[in-house]
């Protein structure tokens, strides 16, 4: 789900205001709460962010998607049930945070790939909208 913070940094990229961060950084957790445009964090963040890249690719129409990809390597045994994109190593906004069906268990030291799908999707415009 895009979080409120993070539809914020999408309209500063679109209006070209100010000079709005890159979302270049992912995480995982093993937290379960259900996913709100209001949450700014992971509900529980496994180890440290980590670089991510951003690739645009078309799914339904032309460059029409994002696709955030990292890789992490935990330092303990655990279950991955969610994943967030973050401006920043720390702090920052988070772009979005998906919980994953079916959790992802993973052993120490095992290279993890993070990777979450923008689809931007054609809408019409909304009331008042003037041409």
């Amino acid at each position: 789900m895009i979080t409120t913070s993070g539809l914020g940094g999408i309209t500063k990229v679109v209006g070209y205001v100010d000079t709005p961060a890159s979302f270049t950084y992912m995480a995982f957790g093993s937290g379960t709460t259900a996913a709100a445009m209001t949450q700014t964090a992971l509900v529980s963040q496994t180890g440290d962010r980590v670089a991510a890249t951003a690739t645009v690719a078309s799914v339904v129409r032309p460059n029409d998607t994002v696709i955030f990809s990292g890789e992490a390597t935990p330092t303990a045994d655990g279950t991955m049930t969610e994943i967030g994109v973050f401006t920043a190593a720390t702090g920052g906004t988070m772009l979005l945070r998906r919980l994953l069906v079916p959790a992802k268990t993973y052993k120490a030291n095992e290279k993890l790939s993070l990777i979450a799908q923008v689809t931007i999707k054609n809408y019409a415009c909304g009331t008042g909208a003037t041409w």
